[in-house]
């Protein structure tokens, strides 16, 4: 539902309850992109940088295109025409 009310000049610290995301392990609060950078820079600063390494497909043209291959929690879409070889390259 949507409140027909604008929103209070002074946004708030926590995110709204609408915005929260509930799962299996609790609820997820949005990020801002600074705060992801920001982790991701101490992370690979720290060397631990492995989950970010890319796993070759052995299909040198498309591992380059991709970034080196594919990495972990990574969604990789490939389209193309019939016949192209896009279930081959999945199995």
């Amino acid at each position: 539902m949507i409140d027909p009310e604008p929103a209070s000049a002074a946004p708030s610290a926590e995110p709204s309850v609408e915005w929260r995301l509930v799962t299996d392990g609790g609820s997820m609060n949005p990020r801002s992109a600074l705060d992801v950078l920001i982790n991701l820079n101490d992370v690979v600063s720290a060397g631990k940088s492995g989950q970010f390494q890319p796993v070759p497909l052995g299909f040198t043209p498309l591992d380059k295109t991709i970034g080196g291959g594919i990495r972990g929690g990574e969604l990789l879409l490939m389209g193309g025409a019939q016949g192209t070889g896009k279930t081959t390259m999945a199995l």
